[in-house]
């Protein structure tokens, strides 16, 4: 039965941003593919900018020199970026082994032409490779980067890898003889160069004119691989030839990494809740520890440090810490912590009924010194943070405990009180900020300015519209920011063209 694989071969798109004389216009050309589908040699044409149109198509509140400032030589040329690849693919079915794309040799070259060379039409697979064949003048080497694989005798090579393909090292350009040229150091650099690390090879996909030279390139990523017996994974990594391996060991059934040795010795361990295979410890070079405590869901509930400071033992005891159910006790609590930071969470408290109804949030407790220093015992101080969230995560308040005084006074139904109660002195007094409305795309609509309030709950949306100060911003259709319209009436404008972007500050609308 025969197959057929349909693939876009070209695609153009052009950006008016309502300016329809002067538009911003690319191409996309897949030149070759190979069986798999996977591009060979594929294009990107950035076409030059139309001519200057006689009439100024910005706004009359823009200056008038914009529009000729907005023009550069540069937009009037025909630039095409070319990018060549090879690939490994492993297909032998009778083996079962199926795996296409490995990256093998990747290059990119920029050509800069002049705009005459734009047929009328445009450019399009036929014509291209012609166009770059005649102008090999104009091309400048962007870069090119090689992967190197194990091969049955476990040894690094360019053909193709052995099964299952393990990665050994990547060769990466990154001075040609332009750039090395161009480096006025008095001397040959080729011997500084090759003390630190660099290594001349040739080009990839080699044209003709580049027959002979070399590009200077850095390998980096090497990797050594345990037995089949530890599944192939890493057992040692090395950034770069001129440092030593760093040495990974693992748990006994290979899940996770448990410590890690760099080329000094010096030894980094990590214990894991083997629930998630997430780290609940780690023990740093210098034998200091850092604990988190996860619930049965996952979440951080609290984080502590400990370990050694000139010579002393330092940090947070090992005292174990039960943490109120819910967020108003946990508020409450005036005992000394022995953690650095805990957590109560309130995902549920949308479904409850009645006044007690409020979006998820989270309660954060963060000491500011330990617990078990003598000194400090009775001068820990906690600072207190509830975030309210929706049920896409967004941030929608944030209530973070102060010190008394006055104080907007919140009704036990959300809403802010007015008249004689609007503002009066609390002795529980919460700073409100980041507090933000969303539009139906979750586009951030207003954005309200702090304020103090006495309760740390959610101040509903329509108090807060009447009472309290907030930033509006509006979208064009395509979501991007076009103005914003401050607490006090001020405006800030972006205007989005074709070719520039043009922001505009208080200063520039006032009138």
């Amino acid at each position: 039965m025969p197959v057929v694989r349909p693939s876009v071969s070209e695609s153009r798109e052009y950006h008016y941003e309502r300016m329809a004389a002067d538009p911003q216009c690319s191409q996309s050309v897949i030149l070759s593919a190979d069986e798999y589908g996977y591009p060979l040699r594929e294009a990107t044409i950035h076409y030059p900018r139309r001519p200057k149109p006689a009439k100024n198509p910005l706004p009359d509140t823009l200056p008038a020199s914009l529009f000729d400032s907005g023009y550069d030589d540069q937009q009037l040329q025909l630039i095409v970026s070319l990018s060549q690849h090879a690939r490994h693919h492993l297909t032998n079915l009778k083996q079962e082994q199926w795996l296409t794309g490995q990256p093998d040799a990747d290059r990119s070259d920029i050509f800069v032409l002049k705009s005459g060379l734009v047929p009328a039409t445009g450019l399009n697979t036929e014509t291209l490779p012609a166009l770059l064949s005649n102008n090999q003048s104009a091309r400048h080497f962007a870069g090119q980067q090689r992967t190197y694989w194990l091969n049955k005798d476990n040894q690094p090579s360019v053909t193709v890898p052995s099964w299952p393909p393990r990665r050994s090292y990547t060769d990466t350009a990154e001075l040609d003889e332009t750039i090395t040229a161009a480096i006025k150091s008095g001397t040959d650099i080729t011997e500084q160069l090759l003390k630190t690390g660099y290594i001349k090879a040739d080009y990839l996909f080699a044209g003709t004119s580049e027959t002979g030279k070399k590009v200077w390139i850095t390998r980096s990523g090497h990797q050594t691989y345990g037995a089949p017996e530890q599944f192939l994974l890493p057992v040692a990594v090395r950034d770069n030839p001129l440092i030593g391996e760093r040495h990974l060991t693992r748990d006994k059934h290979h899940c996770v990494i448990t410590k890690h040795t760099d080329a000094s010795g010096l030894i980094t361990q990590a214990k894991y809740d083997w629930r998630f295979l997430s780290v609940c410890e780690i023990t740093d070079t210098n034998d200091n520890i850092s604990q988190v405590q996860t619930d049965a869901l996952g979440r951080v509930i609290s984080s502590r440090f400990y370990g050694t400071e000139n010579g002393q033992k330092t940090g947070y005891s090992q005292k174990p810490l039960t943490l109120p159910d819910s967020v108003q006790d946990a508020t409450e609590m005036k005992k000394q912590l022995p953690v650095a930071q805990c957590f109560v969470y309130a995902a549920d408290s949308w479904m409850h009924s009645g006044t007690d109804k409020l979006p998820p949030h989270v309660l954060t407790l963060t000491t500011n010194r330990y617990d078990d220093e003598p000194a400090d015992k009775s001068t820990q101080q906690i600072r207190q943070q509830v975030t309210f969230s929706d049920g896409f995560g967004r941030i929608l308040q944030q209530s973070a405990r102060f010190e008394d005084g006055d104080a907007f006074h919140r009704n036990k139904n959300g809403s802010l009180a007015a008249g004689s109660r609007k503002s009066e002195k609390e002795t529980a007094r919460w700073a409100v900020s980041g507090r933000t409305e969303y539009d139906n795309k979750g586009h951030a609509v207003r954005t309200y300015q702090p304020y103090f309030v006495n309760d740390w709950r959610y101040v509903s949306d329509d108090s807060a519209r009447q009472d309290l100060y907030a930033d509006t911003h509006c979208y064009d259709p395509l979501g991007r920011e076009h103005q914003v319209i401050t607490a006090k009436g001020y405006q800030r404008r972006t205007l989005y063209t074709p070719w520039f972007v043009v922001s505009e500050d208080e200063n520039d609308t006032a009138e």
